[in-house]
């Protein structure tokens, strides 16, 4: 996901407002998810939370000092917190193959 939000401007938009290239915070994680699954042919097995899928997860906390959090964010807004603003402080716990690494 990190990756993703460093080459954002790298890829092609369709906007109607203008001929600038974008990509939001959404897709950004759609593509580190769902879409880069889809993209490998693997969409039958990784990029989403179902029952017998694989599962390599990052659990990220967004109260930390390099994100400030207010009590008017939506869950949404925190998202986009995480997703924009977030790095390695963030990370609580990884999973690999469904088991616990840090």
């Amino acid at each position: 996901l990190w990756q993703a939000k460093y080459y954002a401007n790298e890829i092609p938009s369709t906007s109607e407002k203008d001929d600038t290239c974008s990509l939001t915070y959404k897709h950004a994680y759609y593509l580190a998810t769902l879409g880069g699954a889809e993209a490998l042919g693997l969409d039958h097995e990784i990029g989403t939370f179902c029952v017998g899928f694989k599962f390599d997860a990052i659990l990220l906390s967004a109260m930390k000092d390099n994100i400030h959090v207010f009590s008017t964010d939506t869950v949404e807004d925190i998202f986009q917190k995480i997703c924009c603003l977030g790095d390695d402080r963030n990370v609580e716990r990884v999973y690999v193959q469904g088991r616990r690494l840090v």
